[in-house]
């Protein structure tokens, strides 16, 4: 009996780590349906190739304007001006990056899960695209 219930919990604890998880498009097929950004935008990729920490999932802040959370195995995307921008997420701290954004190629920002004293931390690294693309091309759309 013990060892049903103990199945039964961890089935449960696998069922709801994976619905915490991404579940659109995957990246190549989502980015092939965009148009370029609009005349003088430039464009932001978050992504979290993780699923550590599958529970939080803090919102992503560009510039104090909510974009999207940190979805573990999930990306989206923003559209903002070129020059200098902060990224920011919010579990017990603060997190801040400041990345550079062009109108002439995209921008990649990974969401790191690091540990922390009561819950994770969701960490914003500004990446380059050979960086970036092993990761994206496996996620999903974070909706």
């Amino acid at each position: 009996m013990k060892k049903q219930q103990s199945l039964i919990i961890l089935a449960s604890a696998c069922a709801a780590m994976l619905s915490g998880c991404a579940g659109g498009p995957k990246y190549t097929e989502y980015r092939s349906t965009l148009q370029p950004p609009s005349a003088g935008q430039g464009r932001i990729w978050f992504f979290r190739p993780s699923a550590g920490g599958a529970a939080v999932q803090p919102e992503v802040k560009l510039d104090g304007r909510v974009v999207g959370r940190a979805v573990p195995h999930g990306f989206f995307h923003a559209e903002t001006t070129p020059g200098a921008h902060e990224v920011s997420t919010t579990t017990e701290w603060t997190h801040k990056k400041t990345v550079m954004v062009s109108a002439t190629a995209d921008t990649y920002v990974r969401l790191n899960m690091m540990l922390g004293l009561f819950v994770g931390h969701v960490v914003p690294e500004e990446v380059t695209k050979s960086q970036a693309l092993p990761k994206i091309t496996k996620l999903r759309l974070a909706q």
